[in-house]
């Protein structure tokens, strides 16, 4: 019994390869697409088809004859991608191949096509693909441009979502027919999808930023000089905000000076400055910078009125002034304090106060003055209020 049992190990396992064949070899199949599977006998010892079968398929989907079973099966989603397995009713023979599916081939999407002439110069165009492959490395785009009997192509090697072509590859003066091929090639063959598309000679245009551009700015005014290429064919926009504020200001200009002289003093600005085509063009990639205008003195005093004081009920020799505070916009610095002047005094308060106690004269009338002061000077001309002593009365 120990002789048999030692024997019995080293009796050898059906190959399951030698037995049957299932083809096609290597199978590769596009989501939406079927393939036909054909499970064939391969050995003298199995002459009953009936008992071929596949894993996870219907056996009244499945066609015989004397040789051989098919089972045609269709792929909805990539996430099918695996083993198909065809057996014979051993379950030890058995034959297997691995089932590669990719995402449906499509064409690149019209819509997603941007073509614009780059300076003059450059033909850029770019586009989705319009699926995402799970093999990209099988997945090339051909671009190639046409007008009347002329044709050229050029196959993509860097990018299969944009192309750069220059004038002297491609004729930017002309209207184009523009061919973009995306294809899939799985061992030997290539599948493809085309999409055609015409481009105008007048083409879209986008010039190249402005260049040296300078400033010149004071508490009031900013000049603005730039440089560019192609000036004679363009218009530029400038649009100017405070960056605190949500007002942004546009002018157009043909040239390459601009001059402003509405600017708050000591004031955060942004700056951007776009080139335009003066026709069949779009903007070009702004050039953007941020300023801070000069300081100055206070743009005003404090703002006060004939009722801007309150008396005192247990003296009436005493008053309490009160005035309006400059907003950040009228500071022309980065604080102010205001400075309170009448016969009696010359007291400074500071910006966060709005009101001070002040002791009239023994006089019937007098003139109290006020000024806002920051790091630069004092406002001109001062506010001032005239109050008179009752008990003068």
């Amino acid at each position: 019994m120990l002789i048999l049992s030692v024997l019995l190990l080293f009796l050898p396992v059906t190959n399951s390869y030698d037995k049957l064949i299932l083809e096609p070899n290597d199978p590769f199949v596009f989501v939406g697409d079927c393939i036909t599977f054909t499970c064939k006998l391969n050995s003298t010892t199995l002459n009953d088809t009936s008992a071929l079968y596949f894993t996870n398929s219907s056996q009244n989907e499945t066609t015989f004859n004397k040789t051989s079973a098919s089972l045609k099966k269709c792929y909805n989603s990539s996430k099918e991608e695996g083993s198909f397995v065809c057996k014979y009713s051993n379950a030890q023979v058995h034959a297997g191949q691995w089932v590669k599916v990719e995402e449906k081939l499509v064409p690149i999407p019209k819509d997603s096509i941007k073509c614009i002439v780059f300076d003059w110069q450059i033909l850029n165009c770019s586009w989705s693909l319009g699926q995402k492959y799970n093999y990209m490395e099988n997945v090339g785009v051909d671009f190639c441009w046409s007008y009347k009997r002329a044709r050229k192509c050029t196959s993509l090697q860097k990018s299969l979502t944009s192309m750069n072509l220059s004038r002297d590859e491609i004729v930017l003066t002309i209207s184009l027919h523009l061919e973009f091929k995306v294809h899939y090639t799985y061992k030997e063959t290539k599948y493809q999808q085309i999409t055609q598309i015409k481009l105008n000679a007048s083409k879209p245009t986008q010039p190249s930023p402005v260049k040296n551009v300078d400033l010149n700015i004071n508490d009031t005014c900013v000049t603005i000089r730039w440089k560019h290429r192609y000036i004679y064919k363009l218009v530029f926009h400038i649009f100017l905000k405070e960056v605190d504020s949500k007002k942004l200001l546009n002018f157009s200009v043909e040239g390459n000076k601009f001059d402003f002289c509405k600017l708050n003093p000591f004031m955060k600005y942004e700056l951007k400055i776009y080139a335009l085509p003066k026709r069949n063009g779009i903007y070009s990639e702004p050039y953007v910078k941020s300023f801070i205008s000069n300081k100055s003195v206070p743009l005003h005093s404090p703002r006060i009125t004939d009722g801007s004081f309150k008396r005192d009920i247990s003296d009436v020799h005493f008053v309490t002034v009160f005035w309006k505070s400059l907003t950040r916009k009228e500071f022309g610095d980065e604080n102010v304090e205001y400075l309170i002047q009448n016969k009696n005094s010359n007291i400074t308060a500071f910006r966060n106060k709005l009101l001070l106690k002040l002791s009239l004269n023994n006089t019937s009338c007098e003139n109290i003055r006020i000024w806002a002061k920051n790091s630069i000077g004092f406002s001109k001309p001062p506010s001032s209020i005239r109050i008179c002593d009752k008990s003068k009365g």
